[in-house]
């Protein structure tokens, strides 16, 4: 992004772990109006997200009735599962493995967006 981009990053070190930032690879892969997880669902999947604002989780949390916290939970389990929907429908793990493969690239290289130069 370019310097006076105001989104944030966060390095996140998972000792054993890939991790797969999924608003990048679309921002590469789709041209979408936005890239929220609700748009990204209704264009990659077909289906719409039911949206709570973090007030009404909130509310919910506190109200102490065991079905509206029922509710949330379902709403997050829902909204990581749309995640992992997003990645295996447009197969992005499974690519970046086999690019980075292929080239010889270390896995967080592949989604650098640096050209690098081969010599053969």
């Amino acid at each position: 992004m370019a310097g006076t981009s105001n989104r944030e990053y966060i390095e996140l070190g998972c000792t054993g772990r890939l991790v797969l930032d999924m608003r990048q690879v679309m921002e590469k892969e789709e041209r979408l109006r936005t890239y929220s997880l609700n748009e990204s669902s209704e264009h990659i999947l077909g289906k719409k997200l039911e949206f709570l604002s973090s007030t009404t989780i909130a509310t919910l949390l506190n109200s102490g009735v065991e079905d509206d916290k029922r509710r949330v939970a379902d709403y997050a389990v829902k909204r990581a599962w749309t995640g992992l929907e997003i990645m295996r429908t447009n197969a992005s793990l499974v690519s970046a493995v086999e690019m980075a493969r292929v080239f010889g690239l270390n896995f967080q290289e592949v989604f650098m967006g640096q050209m690098r130069r081969m010599w053969g």
